[in-house]
């Protein structure tokens, strides 16, 4: 058996099993809370296992059937009117949540209450998120704790700014400039100094 290590895989894993397994009701909106919009079967001409797949597929509930192409069969992600496919979305203390654009310079409006911003991304200390200028603490997500998540102060609005950076990049970066330095040093015509006699 596979052993999967994170959070996010684990719940993925699951889905696709419980997807294939048909008549699920819950799967449409789980996928929509990873931020899935379509489900991709490849085709394998008279393999049982993507037959049945594909007749599990079929059953489950919010999954639209979109396309059949040679590379496969598709699903359109058609969860239930509580939950929408988004990448990014505002979550309110009764839990009602609103999708936020994804698309570079998206506004987000202020609110008498305290809101949490909810990334279908796994947690990382390399995301950083401000809005308006003001930059939002991190947090967590109930109910699970692979999604990066950050606290939206009352009333803050304006233009919502994500980042990651991974550790990797920032020392690649370091090392890179470093180098820069050393090469421009090396560049400078050096003067010899005349003996006097």
């Amino acid at each position: 058996p596979l052993t999967l290590s994170d959070r996010a895989d684990q719940e993925l894993a699951d889905l696709v099993a419980r997807a294939v397994g048909g008549q699920d009701e819950q799967v449409a909106d789980e996928l929509a809370r990873h931020g899935v919009a379509v489900v991709l079967l490849t085709e394998r001409a008279g393999d049982e296992v993507t037959a049945s797949a594909r007749a599990g597929l079929e059953a489950t509930p919010g999954l639209e059937s979109l396309a059949q192409t040679p590379v496969g069969v598709s699903w359109r992600v058609g969860p239930s009117q509580a939950a929408e496919v988004a990448r990014l979305s505002l979550v309110d203390s009764t839990g009602q949540a609103t999708t936020v654009s994804d698309e570079p310079g998206a506004q987000v409006t202020a609110s008498e209450d305290e809101r949490t911003l909810v990334l279908a991304e796994r947690a990382s200390q390399g995301w950083t998120a401000s809005i308006g200028g003001t930059e939002l603490e991190a947090t967590s997500v109930s109910g699970s704790d692979w999604r990066q998540a950050f606290t939206v102060p009352a009333g803050v609005c304006g233009t919502l700014t994500l980042s990651h950076a991974s550790p990797l990049a920032v020392a690649a970066t370091c090392v890179i400039w470093v180098v820069w330095v050393l090469t421009a040093l090396a560049a400078l015509p050096l003067r010899r100094r005349r003996s006097l006699r």
